[in-house]
């Protein structure tokens, strides 16, 4: 009978040992690893400081988007990280992003505002490139932006057919080579038929928007958000006359103006996706490859509702940008679309080598 009860006595202290070892199990998994559901990257982030690393010097338009993000997006994200913004400036956000892409996938580095330059940067295989734009994780972007075709209201440039006809184009002022500035306009040749003079080379927006004012230059094709931001009374005195909208359909806000859309002809519109992109990836939020999947999903997620905030929508509006998310699976899509297609990649490739 002893031996009988020892036995069962046995049996039952295991089976607890047993049990208390799934329950111990259980408690550790959500806070040992970033990796086990949402609860998991709760706990993760707590007590924890993610860092936005801004391509540009403190007080520019990069650093500005990354530090709007920092204000808002710890609230969101369970745990609620710290976040603070590191400026590295280089290379036009080159230098950041590689910062970005060779950090730890922790979730804990992101890069809170992109560029198209960067875009091309990667298709073109410059050597200083180490990040894969294809495989970095996306965390979303509500920063929407779009281009415009715009000139001094005294040029005889009236509307698109006077540029259409015109013997001198107009001169529009750009920033380098691969800047949006410059490769959107020259895109925008190459699909519609349209005929600019792009002067290459200037180091920013004021130089070009005092020798428009000198007359030197005519007008510019570049961020409609960024000239309301920079420039507001030069659209309500009328200074300046708006001559295309580069997007799939008119601005609200510029119903008479056409759009990049209507002036393409049907045969070249399957490659406006490599004019868009720019906007789409455009001061979007990027982290390296790798981070686990659920850490990634939470910081993905508290971006679309830190997207919805009045507060945050509020910050942004002051930018001149509209409040309009974009998701991860849209920017990815987007930008590995022109990263595989070959003919927009032929294209691009084929602008980015014209001067």
């Amino acid at each position: 009978m002893a031996l009988r009860r020892s036995g069962s006595f046995a049996s039952l202290s295991m089976a607890l040992v047993a049990a208390g070892a799934i329950v111990l199990a259980a408690c550790a998994s959500p806070t040992s690893s970033p990796s086990g559901g949402g609860k998991a990257a709760g706990s993760y982030f707590a007590g924890k400081t993610i860092t936005l690393v801004a391509g540009s010097s403190a007080g520019g338009g990069t650093d500005t988007v990354n530090r709007i993000i920092a204000r808002h997006l710890g609230r969101f994200i369970p745990g609620s990280p710290t976040i603070i913004v590191e400026n590295v400036a280089g290379a036009g956000g080159l230098t950041a992003l590689n910062r970005v892409a060779t950090a730890k996938p922790d979730g804990l580095t992101w890069d809170g505002s992109n560029s198209a330059t960067l875009l091309y940067a990667q298709l073109q295989g410059q050597s200083q490139v180490r990040y894969d734009l294809t495989k970095m994780i996306w965390a979303g972007n509500a920063f929407h932006d779009s281009d415009a075709l715009w000139v001094r209201s005294t040029t005889p440039f009236t509307d698109i057919a006077a540029v259409r006809n015109a013997t001198v184009p107009p001169k529009l002022g750009g920033q380098a080579a691969t800047h949006t500035s410059v490769v959107t306009p020259k895109l925008v040749q190459e699909l519609t038929g349209l005929k600019f003079n792009i002067v290459v080379g200037y180091p920013g927006s004021p130089e070009i928007f005092l020798d428009i004012e000198r007359g030197v230059l005519d007008g510019r094709m570049a961020s409609y958000p960024s000239l309301k931001t920079q420039r507001p009374d030069w659209i309500t005195n009328g200074t300046v006359r708006f001559l295309m909208f580069v997007g799939h359909q008119r601005s609200p806000e510029l119903p008479n103006v056409p759009a990049l859309d209507e002036l393409t002809p049907p045969d070249k519109r399957n490659q406006l996706a490599l004019v868009y992109s720019s906007s789409i990836m455009a001061r979007a939020m990027i982290g390296p490859a790798g981070i686990a999947p659920d850490v990634a999903k939470t910081v993905q997620d508290a971006y679309a509702e830190m997207s919805k905030d009045s507060a945050f929508k509020s910050d942004v509006a002051k930018t001149g940008f509209e409040p309009v998310l974009a998701g991860p699976q849209e920017i990815q899509d987007s930008v590995s679309k022109v990263i595989t297609d070959n003919d927009m990649k032929s294209l691009l490739l084929r602008v980015l080598s014209t001067k």
